[in-house]
């Protein structure tokens, strides 16, 4: 076939597989690795009817689980090769056993008729099953336009003649007819005097004097003399912006040398010595062309590199985040758009019923069906209250660190629940079990915020924010005349907006936040007038609500306060999905489980799990319970939130690297520090987001820098094997900060920020605030104390108590030295419970015990490796020395047996010694 023919393939499959599906890997494999446009598949055998596709191919089938037609199913595979994106339409004539795909390529409707025939029986119910497929494959290929292509293929279960191939030939259109160029003419007559004019004139005047000539011939010949004196010209091709000028010279000219050097290589080696030197010639040519062509284009992309640099750093320092992060999206990798397609119950919808039940959609979201509010009489008596744009930026200044507040809460809720009397220690201490405490955290969301803020909503808002009559009218006005045009595929309709702020728009943020203000009002009036300061959370459409509890009565005095909250939001026509909100719930105490049985119901089905229940609006609503949410791209819960939110951050990190890797580590192209401040833009933020406010301990803080570190030394060219950098010294050579020193900057930032005597922020002294100014502290180097020298004649007195063996050799030494002694266990070093405590064997006489405690005295620890006292050698481990001892000097160690009177204090899982607690 040519190379504009579609390459079908139609298979008899007898069945692709059940739920393995085997049969269909090995067709897909085959399908990968051959040159197939259409893969029309017959008698699959499956009874369900979808749609599908992967990055290759569009997967379409037909099933039915009827009794005659359960063993049918028939499968279109189209490659994406020939397929316009959001083009793929199929419907069912025959359920099982006749599948209609249409589709189009390149512009051209194209129709595939899949049909997989009933078996032939000597039966009547056979033979009418067989006459209706027919009957529907025949009123099928009567739809079909008579514009489009028509394809059937399938197993007809018929006996079949071959013919040649004869392929049919759509006739081609005729040329153009010549056109007169009109516009010439205008320009002959209206300037000055052109020959061109005179000579059509003349030409005219002798057509009339011949009297053979009739009308229409003579008008048919003016027009020929018209066509031949004022041709149409066709337009010059306009100068693409993004081409150059010199690169299209090259491509087409050397283009032209390679088509006549393989026009002249196929004559062959008979060919003359003249036709040898030209085709020498035309190679050389296109290779020269072609080196020149790489070269122009490598300046090129340079220049464009160079210039979107200067815009974005021109946009970064004016501020304009949009336009700067417009460049970014350009560096970084584009993946595949796909057209936004309905579908229902698994079958694409035409372009009408697409259309159709979009804009019910939107009517139905933006209310386009109500009728517009009357403008308020109030702005007309209401006093104007002008606003500076000082006491707005002081009221900016104002808002609260939604991130720091939302963490202290988490933090808070987990002190409460792990205040509690767990282990002996608190028990001894006289701390008591709480009855119940804890914390409660309920994400919100609201379902397209910005889109269904009724107006009314925003008239209150202008008007209890003490905006101007004029100003708020013509806003009002503007919201009331807002509306939306939807296009799809060539088809257009007008939605009108009764509700809601424009997207995008620079008055729209503003709007929503004076709504935001109001809701806060209405909920103090509602709850007290302290109470969203202390709980609610507001960013945008985001918000959260809190509340820590210390009883059981405490905790259903919230829970009634959280749904009084959801109740004023409904009420002022935000819609909330409870199925998509998040409760976190963290408790502690002898009620719990009381309490919770309370609370705590089952989702109703199909929903798996559990919600927290609140009465809201007259109804009990059951908020999905979970053990973390995410929260403004960081993730809160009750436990280790901060490791959790590194691990997020990790991971977005990780992702906008691999986004612009190709740009970020390639050798070419972009100069190191362009790369560094590249991934200083995008990938850097994405790594800090959110950690300054959640708070990190020393471990979390070696993660964050290992997978900063690692990037740069990909991007610098620097490993640390080959070129042995620190990581300070590559920092300080790239310009980059360490990620505690970049958070610290960022902490001191936000305190800078910050208003003094605000009740709504957290201020320099609040303990959230210094907690997270003590995890960016550099750490403190410990001082090494003072080694004193090793003396032979210095033994450890074993504890009291403890158990001996007896030497086995009286005559050898049975003391290590104080070099053989490991150095003190500190506070930080957990014991572990299955590590035996051994001392060396000793021929001293066994103190008593005694009532009295007291510690042993403190040991040096040694760095230099540990040497044996009874011969010449020495080892790096104090079990490697004991090994030798027991070996070579048959100088054993004695197991202690723990003896909770001697070894513990006051029965408490405490060591007597060094006075370390454990839990158990």
């Amino acid at each position: 076939p040519r190379p504009r023919h579609l390459k079908i393939l139609t298979w008899n499959a007898g069945g692709l597989g059940g739920k393995e599906g085997a049969l269909f890997d090995e067709l897909q494999v085959y399908a990968n690795t051959h040159p197939f446009d259409v893969l029309l598949v017959q008698e699959s055998k499956w009874t369900f009817s979808n749609m599908c596709e992967d990055s290759r191919w569009f997967f379409l089938h037909s099933g039915s689980t009827a009794r005659d037609f359960k063993q049918g199913g028939v499968l279109i595979m189209l490659s994406k090769r020939i397929v316009d994106p959001g083009s793929v339409r199929f419907v069912e004539p025959l359920p099982g056993r006749i599948l209609w795909a249409h589709f189009t390529h390149r512009g051209r409707p194209i129709d595939i008729l899949n049909m997989y025939q009933h078996t032939w029986r000597g039966s009547e119910r056979v033979a009418q099953l067989r006459h209706r497929a027919l009957d529907v494959l025949t009123k099928s290929v009567q739809a079909v336009s008579l514009r489009s292509v028509l394809i059937v293929a399938g197993d007809f279960n018929a006996q079949c003649v071959p013919i040649d191939w004869q392929p049919w030939r759509r006739p081609r259109g005729q040329p153009r007819p010549p056109q007169i160029d009109r516009h010439a003419i205008a320009d002959a007559l209206s300037g000055t005097p052109d020959d061109r004019v005179l000579s059509f004139r003349c030409a005219v005047q002798g057509l009339l004097q011949d009297p053979s000539l009739t009308l229409d011939t003579l008008q048919d010949q003016v027009h020929a003399l018209a066509v031949e004196t004022f041709p149409a010209q066709r337009p010059p091709e306009a100068a693409r912006p993004c081409q150059d000028v010199q690169l299209q010279g090259y491509a087409v000219r050397m283009w032209a040398h390679f088509r006549a050097f393989r026009k002249l290589r196929a004559l062959g080696s008979s060919a003359p010595l003249s036709v040898i030197f030209r085709e020498r010639h035309h190679k050389s040519a296109y290779n020269r062309m072609r080196a020149a062509s790489r070269h122009r284009g490598a300046e090129l992309r340079k220049q464009k590199r160079d210039r979107l640099f200067d815009t974005a750093r021109a946009a970064a320092s004016s501020g304009n985040l949009r336009e700067f992060y417009k460049v970014v999206r350009l560096l970084a990798r584009q993946g595949a758009r796909n057209r936004f397609q309905l579908c229902q119950g698994g079958v694409p919808l035409a372009p009408e019923r697409e259309l159709e039940v979009m804009k019910q959609h939107f009517e139905q979201q933006f209310a386009s069906h109500s009728e517009p509010p009357d403008p308020s009489a109030t702005w007309d008596c209401d006093d104007p209250i002008s606003v500076t744009v000082t006491e707005v930026q002081w009221h900016l200044d104002r808002l609260p660190d939604a991130l720091r507040r939302v963490f202290s809460h988490c933090a808070e809720g987990r002190r409460l629940r792990a205040a509690h009397a767990r282990n002996p220690h608190q028990r001894f201490a006289g701390l008591k079990i709480p009855a119940f405490q804890g914390g409660v955290q309920i994400c919100l969301d609201l379902a397209s915020a910005f889109d269904t803020v009724p107006h009314s909503l925003v008239r209150e808002a202008l008007l209890e924010a003490g905006v101007e009559a004029g100003p708020a009218s013509l806003l009002l006005a503007w919201l009331e005349s807002c509306s939306y045009d939807l296009h799809l595929s060539g088809l257009h309709t007008n939605i009108i907006a009764r509700r809601g702020v424009k997207q995008g728009c620079p008055a729209s943020p503003l709007l929503f936040a004076a709504c935001t203000v109001l809701l806060a009002r209405r909920i103090d009036l509602r709850l007290g007038s302290s109470w969203v300061s202390e709980h609610l959370t507001m960013f945008a459409d985001d918000l959260h609500l809190a509340s820590l509890f210390h009883s059981v009565a405490e905790f259903e005095l919230e829970c009634q306060r959280l749904g009084a909250a959801i109740t004023v939001l409904r009420q002022h026509g935000l819609i909330i999905h409870p199925s998509k909100a998040q409760a976190l719930l963290t408790c502690t105490g002898s009620q719990v489980k009381q309490t919770r049985q309370r609370f705590v119901k089952p989702l109703p089905a199909p929903a798996v799990g559990k919600g927290l229940r609140l009465r809201a609006s007259g109804e009990d609503v059951l908020i999905p319970r979970a053990r973390s949410a995410d929260y403004l791209g960081a993730v809160i819960s009750s436990d280790c939130f901060s490791a959790q939110t590194l691990e997020k951050r990790l991971a977005q990190g990780r992702t906008a690297q691999v986004q612009l890797r190709k740009v970020l580590n390639a050798r070419k192209g972009l100069l190191l520090t362009q790369r560094v401040l590249l991934w200083r833009t995008t990938a850097w933020p994405c790594l800090l987001y959110g950690l300054g406010a959640c708070g990190l301990t020393t471990a979390h803080l070696a993660s964050l820098q290992t997978l900063a570190l690692k990037q740069l030394r990909a991007l610098s060219n620097s490993p640390a094997h080959i070129h042995h950098e620190s990581d300070a010294t590559l920092c300080l050579r790239l310009g980059v900060p360490m990620p505690r020193d970049a958070l610290r900057r960022l902490h001191d930032r936000m305190l800078c920020r910050q208003v003094p005597r605000d009740d709504f922020v957290f201020g320099p002294h609040d303990p959230w605030t210094l907690y997270l100014g003590s995890c960016w502290d550099p750490p403190a180097v410990a001082s090494s104390p003072a080694v004193p020298p090793p003396s032979a004649s210095a033994c450890l007195a074993p504890p009291p108590g403890l158990v001996q063996l007896e030497p086995q050799h009286p005559s050898l030494p049975t003391s290590l030295p104080l070099t053989a002694i490991p150095p003190p266990r500190s506070s930080e070093t957990p014991l572990h419970a299955h590590e035996p405590i051994e001392l060396p064997v000793s021929s001293a006489p066994v103190a008593p015990a005694t009532a009295t405690l007291t510690d042993p005295p403190p040991l040096a620890a040694v760095a230099r490796a540990f040497p044996c006292s009874l011969c010449d050698r020495s080892f790096d481990t104090r079990k490697s020395l004991k090994l030798h001892m027991a070996r070579s000097h048959q100088q054993h160690t004695a197991t202690i047996v723990f003896n909770r009177a001697l070894h513990a204090v006051a029965g408490l899982p405490t060591c007597a010694f060094c006075k370390k607690s454990f839990t158990r």
